[in-house]
């Protein structure tokens, strides 16, 4: 059985977590942006776990979209169908997940992804 569970701004693992975590941002999102949209409430911080799962989510909704913006931990392979269709049974209509991990890409696509976009970078 997996559990997720809301973790609150107040609650003392939110920092551990968030400082756990934003070592994930890269283009799309600077580490001061999602810092921000947390402490507004604007996203959310998830822990999820179960038997061989332990997984911290950091997501945000935009209109009937669902963005995951960092996920970090063991597990998804495993619990990757429950966590997508406990989002669409929250009334979304669609999952967004920006990654720059071929590992990532390969394992979403296993559980119904599929790339729709592709971001080109050139640095000075």
């Amino acid at each position: 059985m997996i559990e997720f569970k809301l973790i609150d701004k107040n609650d003392e693992n939110f920092i551990n977590i968030w400082n756990e975590s934003k070592y994930l941002c890269f283009d799309n999102y600077d580490e001061t942006y999602i810092e921000k949209l947390l402490i507004n409430g604007k996203a959310s911080i998830y822990l999820i776990t179960g038997k061989n799962v332990n997984l911290k989510m950091i997501a945000r909704s935009e209109n009937n979209e669902y963005v995951i913006m960092i996920m970090v931990g063991k597990g998804l392979s495993i619990c990757g169908n429950q966590i997508k269709n406990k989002i669409f049974e929250n009334g979304f209509k669609s999952i967004r997940y920006h990654t720059n991990k071929k590992g990532m890409t390969r394992l979403l696509k296993s559980i119904g992804f599929s790339i729709n976009e592709w971001v080109m970078v050139c640095n000075g």
